[in-house]
């Protein structure tokens, strides 16, 4: 694996992050990608890492945040992670979810957990192999209020 390295987002990332989120299956404009950053890079209970090549181009990036919840302690959840096609099954993604593990331990949490869709086989795989154990399946529900 050539040298590559691990940094925080900026809001000068967006479009690179916006164009994985779209790879994810996550449609997201530039312009969304930078309202969604303003307001997660000003909290200190979230973290969006990057991972780049030695020249800087960002190849992947994850998103941590801290979840507060009144029936349980708190934990830390992974919202996303992407790593470009290219690179996938290069060690990257393994790389992200070390940054997102340390992180969650310097905030003090011992609990790191993700949520996959079903139908991901390979994420799945991915997240078991990983260090991650399956505790549930459960249904989403949605309600628009627009």
């Amino acid at each position: 694996m050539e040298h590559v390295f691990i940094r925080k987002a900026e809001l000068d990332d967006a479009p690179m992050i916006a164009d994985l989120s779209n790879q994810l299956g996550y449609q997201s404009t530039v312009e969304q990608a930078e309202n969604r950053l303003t307001a997660i890079l000003n909290s200190e209970d979230h973290a969006v890492l990057l991972v780049c090549l030695s020249d800087g181009e960002v190849v992947g990036w994850i998103h941590t945040f801290l979840s507060f919840r009144v029936e349980s302690d708190c934990f830390a959840e992974i919202g996303g992670l992407v790593v470009l096609s290219l690179y996938q099954n290069s060690g990257f993604g393994k790389k992200l979810i070390a940054a997102a593990e340390e992180w969650t331990i310097q905030k003090g949490i011992n609990k790191l957990r993700v949520r996959s869709r079903c139908d991901r086989s390979d994420a799945l795989a991915f997240y078991e192999q990983q260090g991650f154990s399956k505790i549930k399946l459960q249904q989403v529900f949605d309600k628009d209020l627009k």
